[in-house]
């Protein structure tokens, strides 16, 4: 894999040129949202078009999946000459953003080779990168999982964050367990120790059958949840609430939507548990 050339870099970037101009209100938010996709590639692919800001995309172990959708409302500026796809090294990107990361606007520019982020506030900074050759064209299908799961609940994230962040990782095995008495046990067990936590306060609780148990990779789960928890602390939200859908043996969902009508869905393979 091989980075485009960066010709004419120092030459400015302008709307007649730009196949894609839009500008974000806050850098803070939209380095949290770059990590929550790294998090699950570090390469991933976008998706420009006149509703907004898509991706689609998989880790390479294929254990983890994630679809992001930024909607044109959620930008202050927002120009498309036509829908468009481009990948580029995001872990990199976001590395050079300014330190510390402010909260003022981020203007963004992209034509079919070249990516330009700008950057105001007391010092402002340009960020000029090339994208890469292999972004993909075939869009990912989406995991069924509204037909097979038997437990979907609502609650806080920052709740949920917290319940997987106070798991020690003496095995990688999450197991989650949903009982008659509503509540979601969340439960590690290594060779020397056994850690459980309950979760009680649900916005919204709906079990198909009673004690399902459901088991997931621990450190995925980890980044995903932590990163959904830090753009919502950082957008000040609300109500933050999070959706957990799964089954035995089947993946986990973990959806959530930000005030600005952003929509970010997670599914996490499961560990398969033989009955």
């Amino acid at each position: 894999m091989h980075n485009k050339q960066l010709n004419g870099v120092n030459e400015k970037m302008s709307k007649q040129n730009a196949v894609f101009q839009a500008s974000y209100p806050n850098s803070k938010i939209f380095q949290s949202i770059g990590r929550l996709l790294t998090s699950f590639n570090e390469r991933p692919t976008l998706t420009v078009s006149k509703s907004g800001l898509s991706c689609r995309t998989m880790n390479t172990s294929h254990v983890t999946m994630l679809d992001l959708n930024i909607p044109k409302q959620a930008f202050t500026d927002w120009n498309v000459e036509h829908e468009s796809k481009f990948t580029m090294n995001l872990v990199k990107w976001l590395q050079r953003f300014p330190k510390p990361t402010p909260t003022t606007p981020i203007t963004l520019y992209v034509d079919q080779c070249i990516l330009r982020a700008k950057f105001k506030g007391c010092v402002s900074k340009t960020l000029t990168m090339a994208t890469l050759d292999d972004w993909m064209d075939e869009e990912l299908p989406l995991p069924k999982v509204e037909e097979t799961n038997t437990v979907n609940v609502s609650l806080c994230a920052y709740d949920w964050d917290s319940a997987i962040h106070n798991l020690a990782f003496g095995n990688d095995v999450c197991k989650l367990t949903t009982t008659q008495e509503q509540t979601l046990a969340i439960s590690n067990m290594s060779t020397e120790m056994h850690e459980e936590l309950e979760l009680t306060e649900f916005e919204d609780f709906t079990m198909k059958e009673p004690n399902v148990q459901a088991c997931y990779s621990l450190s995925y789960l980890y980044d995903g949840c932590q990163y959904v928890a830090l753009i919502h602390r950082a957008m000040k939200t609300s109500n933050p609430t999070v959706r957990l859908e799964y089954a035995k043996n089947w993946p986990l969902q973990i959806s959530t939507e930000l005030p600005d009508k952003t929509t970010i869905k997670m599914w996490f393979a499961p560990r398969i548990e033989e009955d």
